[in-house]
């Protein structure tokens, strides 16, 4: 399987450098110099890499999702199928990565929108219970708890690395109370106390008020209605 590390989101300057989106919480491996991370434009399969490099790191709640996940744009028409790295180096929570053979920003600006992926098969195994890696989580069915009953809210699409920890993107069922919206819970214990990659689901007790969406507009429209009544 192919995991997405990173997605080139622009040039930066007029050197070849590129602004990596990163996917992986062990960014200082995937993007060590001389690591060589296959391409791929969204919506097409990836090659493998040549070398990929993991160091699982637990968050503070002990749960921890690794490795990657997605963007997209134009991208141009011929795409080498691997880059190599030449430099990385941190940049208001994103990566500044230089590659081999990319020199110019036309060069860089022709790499807009490329997802740099590693094969799955090239992570090393996980050894605490609690670690996960986002395509293990990615796909899972939500459950939670409304009026103590519990229902599927929807399926985790994406697992966001940012500065302030990992975050489950949630893509909700369209009759359920976000009404298809997505909805985002902080990875930590708290808020995901089960994962069970085994049965395919993980359960939430999300931060109050985080389901209750509609709840207004709901409630506008029952005092409309009281009203009209």
């Amino acid at each position: 399987m192919d995991l997405v590390v990173g997605r080139i989101v622009k040039s930066h300057g007029v050197r070849g450098e590129v602004v990596v989106d990163i996917r992986t919480d062990s960014p200082e491996d995937r993007f060590a110099v001389g690591e060589v991370l296959a391409t791929r434009r969204r919506g097409r399969a990836a090659r493998p890499a040549a070398k990929a490099a993991g160091t699982p790191a637990a968050n503070a709640a002990g749960k921890s999702p690794k490795g990657a996940a997605r963007f997209g744009a134009a991208a141009p028409a011929q795409l080498a199928p691997t880059l190599t790295v030449e430099a990385a180096r941190n940049h208001s929570g994103r990566l500044l990565v230089r590659f081999a053979g990319v020199s110019g920003r036309e060069a860089a600006d022709a790499l807009r929108g490329v997802e740099l992926v590693v094969d799955s098969e090239s992570l090393q195994p996980l050894e605490a219970d609690d670690e996960f890696y986002d395509h293990e989580l990615e796909g899972l069915r939500v459950l939670a708890t409304r009026d103590g009953e519990e229902f599927e809210l929807g399926t985790v699409s994406e697992v966001l690395h940012t500065p302030a920890g990992e975050i489950l993107s949630i893509a909700t069922e369209d009759d359920g109370p976000s009404e298809g919206r997505d909805v985002l819970v902080p990875f930590l214990e708290r808020f995901v106390p089960e994962v069970d990659v085994a049965a395919g689901h993980v359960r939430i007790t999300p931060p109050a008020g985080l389901l209750e969406l509609d709840t207004e507009g709901e409630s506008d429209t029952d005092a409309r209605a009281e009203d009209e009544g």
